[in-house]
């Protein structure tokens, strides 16, 4: 499931513009960067933060048995 979908520089809250801004590391703006390279950035981060809790939960369940 894609969560994030931002149509426009608009929908961005302000916390996300200065993260996405301070990754890039070579913007100014948010709107520098193509709105389909945020949502994809934003959603592979997120399908990697949930694979790893996935990995450790398994991890922990195994230890616990």
């Amino acid at each position: 499931m894609r969560r994030y979908n931002y149509k426009n520089y608009n929908e961005i809250p302000t916390y996300m513009a200065d993260y996405i801004t301070e990754i890039v590391g070579n913007v100014n703006r948010v709107e520098e960067v193509p709105l389909t390279h945020i949502n994809d950035f934003l959603n592979g981060l997120e399908e990697w933060y949930e694979d790893e809790v996935d990995v450790l939960k398994t991890s922990y369940t195994m230890t616990m048995q």
